[in-house]
């Protein structure tokens, strides 16, 4: 069997949702879930070394009992302990200025299959 060099293990799995809502109920325009998508993602690939756009409908109860349907792109990277101990923080902070900025009343991120609504 052949010998492989630089084989690695990420052993934890970090996503950030990115909502195309804008002031809980109202879709934002194409242009606008493209640029936080793509500042979601490089942000993450920062982060930990790389990410994953993946592309999924949400539904979401608002605090006023609304059910709200919308697309969602799951921003997906896998990481070190290292790189989770060390970044976590920064994600949860961006996430909390991203809720505001998008008018939002929580963003989702995942953190090794367990969600937290900031």
């Amino acid at each position: 069997m052949k010998k492989f060099e630089n084989i690695f293990t990420l052993n934890h799995q970090v996503a950030f949702l990115v909502p195309s809502t804008k002031e809980v109920d109202k879709k934002c325009t194409k242009e606008e879930f493209e640029a936080r998508t793509m500042e979601i993602a490089e942000m993450m690939a920062t982060y930990f070394g790389g990410a994953t756009i993946e592309r999924v409908q949400g539904y979401y109860k608002t605090e006023k009992g609304k059910i709200v349907v919308e697309n969602i792109n799951k921003i997906v990277s896998n990481c070190s302990d290292l790189q989770l101990e060390s970044e976590s923080e920064k994600l949860l902070n961006v996430a909390e200025i991203k809720r505001k900025k998008w008018s939002q009343e929580s963003i989702g991120i995942v953190i090794d299959g367990k969600m937290m609504f900031i």
